[in-house]
């Protein structure tokens, strides 16, 4: 391992272990694990047993996690198992393994294009009677795009968790307006932890970055909590077009220095920050 490896993976293991002692390391997905790649991945979440991580020490390596399977769907007049070829592969992707749910794999929605109108309302049937729960609902329902798949999305984005509403205006924007999902950002970036809706919205922020949201992510940098302050930091480097990664491996030692409780040091790595963007750092400061 040369110098620079073993100096990434001493910054990967400070920001894991605080993630890992407050109990939210699980709801991220690696996008939002800043030191979480190739062998450090392997390390932490196939190999840890032997290191003590908890983690790895209390659960299967690939434990999957089983959605309630739907009964077989009349279909065309006639009754089609799961494993039948036109709605099968939908069917078996709901199945939703360690590695999915880690990696953030949706539900074989690509096959949804090609099943007839029949096939293509049974699915949307059973989406909607066993209920909206996880954003692979929201998308799958995003590509039915039907009336009732529509008004379902509608009612969820009115009365959902912060994390589904955040689904519906990632997967089906048409349906929200521009300003609305600009507010649901702002508050959810503001006040929303990793596991209900934060992940989901510094997600978003990747692709919808209005002065806003900017500017909310500014204000996370700053005042937020280690963890979301961190990430903020690596936000902000990507959305200014210093990366195509939403963090950047290469500033990691300055964006781990947002995790801090002490407030001086937060405050130069925001300086510095705002310096290399180019942006003034004052008016957040006077807010503080």
């Amino acid at each position: 391992m040369t110098s620079l490896h073993c100096a990434r993976f001493l910054s990967a293991l400070a920001t894991t272990t605080a993630l890992f002692a407050q109990g939210q390391f699980h709801h991220l997905p690696k996008v939002h694990l800043p030191a979480v790649s190739g062998s450090i991945a392997a390390l932490l979440w196939l190999g840890a047993a032997s290191v003590g991580c908890w983690h790895a020490a209390h659960r299967e390596p690939r434990r999957v996690l089983r959605l309630p399977v739907p009964p077989p769907m009349a279909i065309d007049g006639r009754t089609r198992e799961p494993g039948d070829p036109f709605v099968g592969q939908f069917l078996a992707s709901m199945v939703i393994d360690y590695e999915k749910w880690h990696d953030g794999i949706g539900y074989a929605v690509d096959s949804l294009v090609a099943a007839s109108p029949a096939q293509r309302t049974a699915i949307e049937s059973m989406l909607l009677a066993r209920g909206i729960s996880d954003w692979r609902d929201v998308e799958a329902l995003a590509v039915l795009d039907t009336p009732r798949a529509r008004e379902a999305l509608v009612k969820l984005h009115a009365l959902g968790s912060t994390e589904l509403r955040l689904a519906v205006e990632r997967h089906a924007p048409d349906l929200v307006g521009g300003d609305e999902r600009t507010r649901s950002m702002v508050q959810a970036i503001a006040s929303a932890d990793l596991g209900n809706g934060l992940s989901q919205a510094l997600d978003a922020a990747a692709e919808f970055h209005p002065p806003a949201v900017i500017d909310a992510l500014f204000a996370a940098a700053l005042a937020r909590d280690g963890q979301t302050a961190c990430l903020a930091a690596g936000m902000l480097w990507h959305v200014h077009g210093h990366s195509d990664e939403t963090f950047d491996w290469d500033q990691r030692p300055l964006f781990l220095r947002f995790n801090t409780d002490d407030h001086a040091e937060r405050i130069a790595a925001f300086r510095e920050l705002c310096g290399l963007l180019g942006v003034d750092p004052q008016p957040y400061l006077a807010r503080t």
